[in-house]
């Protein structure tokens, strides 16, 4: 996969993930979905989490630290109910914003030429987003929206 495809993989990510979240409420955000899963709360904080690894990997500041209070409840393998005081939507989607503005098509292409691994990294992690993208996209359909891609 060539840092062109990476970038499309990122853009596709983020315009979805967009769509998928107008018209949320927070406190629609921190609804789990029946049987199980995780909230969209969840999800999105889980992406920016992640994110920090693509910064990491590109050699960027990451998008997480100064920007929100705790990656805490967002680990791997964290589920639940969510604590009181996670970011709002509007507090994750400014660090999704800031994410998405560094990781540029100049940075993969810098890093991504230097080693295989990078190159297989970046694109684990793109589809490690694509798939929790896909899940807030599904959890808005449980809260009874209308899907937000046609």
């Amino acid at each position: 996969m060539d840092s062109a495809a990476l970038l499309t993989v990122y853009r596709f990510t983020y315009f979805t993930l967009e769509r998928n979240l107008e018209g949320l409420t927070d406190d629609e955000a921190l609804v789990a979905p029946a049987p199980g899963g995780n909230c969209v709360n969840w999800l999105v904080g889980h992406i920016l989490l992640y994110r920090d690894v693509v910064h990491r990997l590109l050699g960027l500041a990451p998008a997480w630290e100064g920007s929100l209070p705790s990656s805490e409840p967002y680990g791997r393998g964290s589920h639940g109910p969510m604590p009181e005081g996670v970011p709002t939507l509007a507090v994750l989607g400014a660090a999704r914003e800031l994410s998405h503005a560094q990781v540029g098509a100049e940075r993969l292409a810098e890093r991504a030429s230097e080693t295989m691994t990078v190159t297989e990294r970046l694109g684990f992690l793109g589809f490690h987003e694509a798939y929790h993208v896909g899940q807030v996209g599904l959890s808005r359909r449980l809260l009874g929206k209308a899907g937000a891609i046609a």
